[in-house]
């Protein structure tokens, strides 16, 4: 979609591995959920007030209420 659009696309999950410079499985199993949810609360706010994208949410991030209202 986002190549038809020409449009920048961002998947949270693959930003979350660039920041933190470890896999999903691996911030689960070493830091936990509580923090996992930490940083994709902050990646996802920050993606969701670009304008003109298109942006990958994980499966677990409409749970967070603050990504909801950004939406």
């Amino acid at each position: 979609m986002s190549k038809n659009l020409n449009l920048k696309f961002y998947d949270t999950d693959k930003e979350i591995e660039l920041k933190t410079k470890k896999s999903i499985n691996s911030i689960f199993k070493e830091e936990g959920e509580s923090y996992f949810r930490d940083i994709e609360e902050k990646i996802c706010i920050k993606l969701l007030n670009k304008q003109n994208c298109i942006i990958s949410l994980g499966g677990g991030s409409i749970i967070n209420r603050k990504i909801r209202e950004a939406i």
